[in-house]
């Protein structure tokens, strides 16, 4: 009997020093020493992205006023003006990519991360894009003008053809962003 229930001998283990645990708040500081050096560095390069992607954008959207401006209409000022949003928004994205490979995060938080600013991305470029082709379409179906190319009564027909084509591509983006096959 005493042969089956006896234990094997102890082994000797080596005395780790014992540390807080992971939940257990942070002593003494203030809010900034809580979150950490490598979290402040990660917030830094995000909003140097948003600088960047400021600036950036700044610079595209002045260079195509220069090139705009020396055409008669107000149509490609229109549309530039529509399309800035998406094009900062797109250098922001780029600009958090490009940091999230620095910035340790764990994987299911960076995947949350990225799908949502791909959303984002996706909603925000495909309403500059259908306001851009109304702005396009209805400047080429004014009856003033002296050669109308595209009649009057096929405007709304192409209105919802744009808009019907311009949010699918959009939900495509935004089930590929999310992984939803």
């Amino acid at each position: 009997w005493r042969a089956r229930t006896r234990r094997p001998p102890p082994v000797l283990m080596v005395a780790q020093p014992v540390s807080a645990p992971a939940s257990a708040p942070p002593t003494g500081g203030g809010v900034l020493e809580s979150l950490g050096v490598e979290m402040l560095q990660d917030l830094g390069l995000v909003a140097l992205a948003l600088i960047i992607a400021y600036l950036l954008s700044a610079v595209l959207t002045l260079g195509a006023k220069r090139l705009t401006a020396r055409t008669t209409t107000d149509l490609d000022d229109a549309v530039i003006a529509e399309l800035r949003p998406a094009v900062f928004l797109g250098l922001f994205a780029l600009g958090v990519w490009v940091a999230l490979g620095h910035i340790e995060l764990r994987g299911q938080i960076e995947y949350l991360v990225m799908a949502a600013i791909a959303t984002a991305v996706a909603v925000i470029s495909g309403r500059s894009v259908f306001r851009s082709v109304i702005l396009v379409l209805r400047e080429f179906g004014r009856p003033d003008r002296v050669r109308r190319r595209v009649p009057q009564r096929l405007i709304p027909l192409i209105e919802y053809t744009a808009q019907i084509g311009v949010w699918l591509l959009v939900l495509h983006a935004i089930l590929v962003a999310w992984d939803v096959e």
